[in-house]
């Protein structure tokens, strides 16, 4: 199960993707307008630390640690992230 490293680091990850691989990372939270204005781009889509972790979950597919370990510094969630 992912879980947060810090639950009160603030982070937002913008996919540019479908398979996610491309993302950019900040170290704090996108307002909800920058957030839109990103989402109205496309293949856009935005998650961050306000994100219930199922749905980090879901939209990532790791389930399992050896997932985690294979694409988490791909995905961008290293900084963020452990499994357990």
């Amino acid at each position: 199960m992912l879980k947060f490293k810090d639950s009160k680091k603030e982070f937002s990850i913008v996919y540019q993707s479908e398979d996610m691989s491309e993302n950019t990372v900040y170290d704090y939270l996108l307002t909800e307008r920058e957030a839109d204005l990103l989402m109205d781009n496309g293949d856009v889509f935005v998650l961050d630390s306000n994100t219930d972790i199922d749905e980090w979950e879901e939209m990532t597919g790791i389930y399992e640690e050896d997932e985690f370990k294979l694409n988490s510094e791909d995905l961008g969630l290293s900084n963020y992230f452990t499994f357990e």
